[in-house]
């Protein structure tokens, strides 16, 4: 009921960005995808908001080759519009993930990778390239980028959470 509720799509943005997984119902799937063309092209949000946007489009994809040329199109059109360093990090962190998600692991190794030299805060950096290594089943080379990751991490906050995932990654890599 509530997800035929367009109102309720573009209020609960988060939710049908990173909880898409839950969503099962095909009709529900078209409207959740047809909402999020929406909001890529809402100038009013964040250009990150409008990135993520693409996840589930992604995900309730039946022909993933014409979305991930529109989603490689936007990707190329915003990779260097953000001015913000702030901006800057959030939104080549979400260019990591969407490249991930389309499986474009070397695309996304490459931009996570050149983010080490520059970003004021590279251990999430780190983290996407443990994510990366993960999905391509290199054991080592996900836990070596954890780790780095935590060593690395500057800040009460940001060394619980990545330290979290090392922990999290150990556990699930070499149990």
């Amino acid at each position: 009921k509530f997800i035929k509720n367009r109102t309720f799509i573009r209020n609960n943005l988060d939710f049908f960005i990173d909880g898409c997984d839950l969503i099962k119902k095909a009709d529900q799937q078209i409207l959740i995808a047809s909402e999020m063309k929406k909001i890529y092209k809402n100038k009013a949000l964040s250009l990150e908001t409008r990135m993520a946007s693409f996840f589930p489009i992604i995900k309730f994809s039946k022909d993933i080759k014409d979305i991930k040329k529109e989603v490689l199109n936007a990707i190329q059109a915003h990779k260097k519009s953000s001015k913000n360093p702030m901006e800057h990090h959030a939104v080549t962190s979400t260019i990591v993930e969407l490249l991930t998600e389309l499986e474009e692991y070397d695309k996304a190794r490459d931009l996570a990778s050149n983010e080490l030299r520059t970003s004021h805060s590279p251990a999430y950096f780190m983290r996407h390239l443990a994510s990366i290594a993960k999905k391509q089943k290199k054991t080592d080379e996900a836990i070596m980028w954890h780790r780095k990751a935590w060593q690395n991490s500057k800040g009460h906050a940001t060394k619980f959470e990545v330290g979290t995932s090392y922990l999290l990654s150990l556990i699930d890599l070499r149990p």
